[in-house]
């Protein structure tokens, strides 16, 4: 009962947070013939000091996901150069999904954050959805675009 009230006023605290929409991406149709296939959320931190996530996917008003993650921040290693840490939700309830979903994110425990609701003509045919944290504020949406044909990264998704 808790984390359903908890879920409400998240959500309702989102949805006032404003949304966020995406300039056309060259390589998606303008009617896509298929939905295009979701595959995760991930939220990279450039920050110096970690950061808390809150990730809730929603499918028509209703949570379908909610993650809670410590992102660490970024660090220098000799070999690799900078590191940068993130959080990466992969859940099983929309990895390989077809449904159109709102992804709300929210840093640090604060009373808003970003909603991101992405139209189906404004996405490739696999994709996942990021954000990234710059000067502990919250950059986004980012889509990452899968190439199918090399990975089967989407290959048979459920509707």
């Amino acid at each position: 009962m808790r984390r359903a009230l908890l879920a409400l006023a998240l959500a309702a605290l989102l949805a006032l947070a404003g949304c966020s929409s995406l300039t056309s991406q060259s390589d998606a149709p303008d009617t896509p013939e298929e939905p295009p296939v979701f595959r995760s959320v991930s939220v990279n931190n450039y920050d110096n000091q970690s950061h808390t996530v809150e990730v809730v996917v929603l499918h028509d008003g209703a949570v379908v996901h909610w993650a809670t993650r410590r992102v660490a921040g970024k660090e220098e290693n000799e070999t690799l150069g900078t590191v940068v840490h993130s959080a990466d939700v992969h859940p099983p309830e929309i990895e390989n999904t077809t449904r159109r979903y709102t992804v709300l994110v929210r840093l640090d425990n604060r009373s808003s954050g970003e909603r991101y609701h992405l139209p189906a003509d404004q996405l490739s045919e696999c994709y996942s959805v990021g954000a990234a944290i710059r000067d502990g504020e919250l950059d986004g949406p980012i889509v990452h675009h899968w190439n199918d044909d090399l990975h089967d990264y989407c290959a048979n998704p459920e509707t």
